[in-house]
């Protein structure tokens, strides 16, 4: 929705104001100008409510009737009559699919832009693998720890698992174990983060998908906080402005593919009634993980 000051002073909106919600209603564009009332609530407010926009708003043709104070005179004129795209993740039917050898679909409406990316996706497999990312020993995360932990009493348990639970654990650590991500600790471990099972259910109360979980909180007590920020939204969706294609990558299992530096991989231990296994890859709920990746 165009937004015009209407004024005659500058306005500066701060960052990361609301200034309005948007609804798939009308196949038409709206305009709104900014009163003098507005621009009081955009000095004074961090959440900026312009009007909504509603029938009364629109003449019986659809087209834009809004003004700036209570004058006769039309805010602007009408705009062109304007079909709304429904974005989202299905393809357009009129857009040719080509298939790469991994079986990822490709949609794009140059037929060259498409073969091209087929190219990568067929030489390098980055859809569906979930190898190790080949990084540096030095470069791998680090697990910082406070002074003083290895002296500190340490109150780990493990926590009970029923048959159903210890059949997924089973399973799911013996593939990690056969692809290296995870291995037996050895040594005397002094943290240890315990293990259990979460579990999705069907309408009907059934279990439908189960996934193992590493209580990390015995780790994030003593871990050194890293304070890396995370990548800023609106500057992220600033710097797509103008580009006319995008491409999103999902990396699955993304943690697991991010090495742990091997020094510290003691201290990146689990619990379970299996006993002591160290990771190798970054776990979710560490709370450096997400500075780290």
């Amino acid at each position: 929705m165009p937004v015009y000051n209407n004024t005659g002073r500058p306005i500066t909106i701060k960052k990361g104001a609301k200034v309005a919600r948007i609804s798939l209603v009308y196949q038409r564009e709206t305009t709104q100008l900014i009163t003098e009332e507005t621009l009081d609530a955009i000095a004074h407010s961090d959440t900026v409510n312009f009007l909504n926009v509603t029938d009364e708003f629109l003449n019986s043709e659809g087209e834009v009737a809004m003004a700036a104070d209570a004058g006769d005179e039309p805010a602007s004129p009408p705009l062109p009559a304007k079909e709304v795209p429904r974005y989202g993740m299905a393809k357009p039917d009129s857009y040719p699919v080509i298939t790469d050898c991994h079986g990822v679909e490709i949609c794009a409406d140059n037929p060259e832009y498409a073969e091209k990316l087929k190219t990568i996706l067929d030489k390098y497999h980055i859809y569906h693998d979930r190898g190790l990312i080949p990084i540096p020993d030095e470069d791998k995360m680090r697990i910082e720890l406070l002074d003083g932990w290895q002296n500190q009493k340490q109150n780990v348990r493990v926590f009970p698992l029923g048959l159903e639970d210890m059949e997924l654990l089973n399973e799911q650590n013996d593939r990690q174990h056969k692809i290296g991500k995870i291995g037996w600790q050895q040594r005397p471990a002094v943290l240890a983060c315990p293990l259990f099972v979460v579990w999705k259910h069907r309408e009907d109360g059934t279990k439908h998908k189960g996934r193992v979980v590493a209580d990390m909180r015995p780790l994030n007590k003593w871990a050194t906080p890293d304070v890396y920020p995370l990548p800023d939204q609106e500057d992220i969706m600033q710097g797509l402005r103008g580009k006319k294609r995008m491409t999103m990558f999902d990396a699955s299992g993304f943690f697991h593919q991010l090495g742990v530096y091997p020094p510290h991989r003691d201290r990146m231990v689990m619990i379970s009634p299996r006993g002591l296994e160290y990771s190798n890859v970054v776990l979710m709920g560490f709370k450096n993980s997400p500075a780290y990746a």
